[in-house]
């Protein structure tokens, strides 16, 4: 009778991929955190924080049914092209990780606390509210920024091991870190875009 040996070679073929990604995955896992820590802020009782996110998302949402179709798209744009341009230029300092490291628990926890916010209060009409509305474009927008964070803590890596002298920073590496960015961004305008048609087409069937 033959025993199954264990193969170390495919173990390691296995594991690889996920060594690989370790970045993307930690920061999944901060994002989903700040959503879970969010949502149960919300469930166990509001306070001055949480109170201070939704009403600041409320004045949002107000002047974006008086804003026009442009003005809103353009307002979304500078918020949201404006994290992703942090999250470049934080990759160009060498101890730009820690800070990075905060961006997707801190998105995590806003959304979190908007959504439980709006379940708790307006249960089915709410979640119908976030399913319709929030969700298409945050996943869009979320997706952006979890690339944005892995690209910019990889440079931020690179850049402290530049003057640590472990090796060169290439003109190459930098121009794909900048290419990759003007794609993020491209991708933040579209996540935008579809909040604003959203907003615009449906936002007056909740009217809260």
């Amino acid at each position: 009778m033959k025993t199954k040996t264990l193969n170390f070679h495919q173990l390691n073929k296995r594991i690889k991929p996920i060594k690989s990604d370790w970045i993307i995955i930690v920061l999944i896992i901060l994002f989903f955190a700040g959503l879970i820590i969010g949502a149960y802020m919300i469930k166990n009782g509001e306070n001055n924080f949480t109170s201070g996110i939704v009403k600041s998302y409320s004045s949002f949402t107000d002047l974006s049914n008086s804003k026009s179709f442009t003005i809103l798209f353009f307002k979304l744009f500078s918020i949201g092209s404006g994290i992703i341009l942090l999250m470049y230029f934080t990759g160009l300092c060498a101890l730009g990780i820690p800070f990075v490291s905060l961006i997707p628990f801190s998105a995590g926890l806003f959304i979190g606390i908007i959504s439980g916010f709006y379940y708790k209060h307006y249960m089915l009409k709410g979640l119908g509210y976030c399913m319709i509305i929030i969700f298409p474009s945050m996943i869009l927008f979320c997706a952006s920024m979890l690339i944005a964070c892995k690209g910019s803590i990889k440079m931020s890596r690179n850049m402290l091991n530049l003057l640590s002298m472990r090796h060169s920073q290439t003109q190459e590496s930098f121009k794909s870190y900048t290419v990759n960015y003007l794609i993020l961004i491209l991708i933040t305008a579209m996540s935008c875009l579809v909040y604003t048609v959203l907003t615009k087409l449906f936002s007056g069937i909740f009217g809260f």
